[in-house]
């Protein structure tokens, strides 16, 4: 908490009960060369998240493998009216060459109430039941802008039946009787594969805050959208609904 110039390497973390590496309100933050299991078989750490950046800046995270219950990555700025509040953003990260197994999947939100811009995923490997997803609620607030997901592997077995490719969704958990809305803008998948059966994508966004500037491209994957602006190409696997 606090740090500017923070570096964590070549370490290997075991068995977190609850969110593994969480920097919060930090600057230069370098992860890199590390992994992070927790649980064996199929009995994974549950809420295990691999690395968390909560509200930092100046982001990268680099060569890392995960196992575990929840989020390999999960790109988080505060909860609520305290983070509305507190208004410090997650801003400019990267993360590349990094590799996942178990459930995790590569995740924005949904604790995003100070906002998330300015973020890469590059080079990503997973074997994980989850795949990419961008989660918000009411009562959250905050932003997701400039966004992008690029050259990202997925493989699943056919079994999975939990395997999805992308789920971007802005009623993620409608329960909050606050209604204060989030704004989803610039979020750009490319590049992205999938083996096993067609994976499947949605984009739940509400009329009142509708997705805006989403690109697909060079992509296969079924899909739903509600209130989502956009365009798309090369997408095979079903029609895209981003653009028509």
């Amino acid at each position: 908490m606090w740090v500017k110039g923070l570096t964590v390497e070549s370490i290997s973390l075991h068995d977190s009960p609850y969110w593994t590496l969480h920097p919060i309100y930090c600057d230069g933050v370098t992860v890199r060369n590390i992994s992070i299991t927790s649980g064996s078989g199929t009995s994974w750490g549950p809420n295990a998240d691999g690395i968390d950046p909560d509200s930092c800046s100046d982001v990268l995270i680099e060569n890392y493998y995960y196992c575990g219950g929840d989020d390999a990555v999960a790109i988080k700025s505060g909860w609520n009216w305290a983070g509305i509040q507190f208004n410090r953003s997650s801003r400019n990260i990267v993360v590349r060459n990094a590799t996942s197994s178990c459930r995790g999947g590569f995740t924005i939100g949904s604790e995003m109430s100070g906002g998330v811009q300015d973020v890469l995923f590059q080079d990503c490997v997973s074997t994980g039941e989850s795949g990419i997803r961008i989660s918000s609620e009411l009562g959250r607030g905050g932003y997701v802008r400039n966004v992008t997901f690029d050259s990202i592997q997925f493989s699943w077995k056919a079994n999975v039946g939990k395997s999805f490719l992308f789920h971007v969704n802005q009623v993620y958990k409608p329960d909050n009787p606050n209604k204060t809305t989030s704004d989803f803008d610039g979020i750009h998948f490319c590049n992205i594969t999938a083996t096993g059966p067609v994976p499947v994508g949605d984009f739940t966004c509400l009329p009142q805050s509708p997705c805006t500037n989403v690109t697909l491209s060079n992509m296969a994957t079924a899909m739903t959208c509600s209130n989502v602006e956009g365009s798309s190409a090369g997408v095979s696997g079903g029609t895209s609904c981003v653009g028509h």
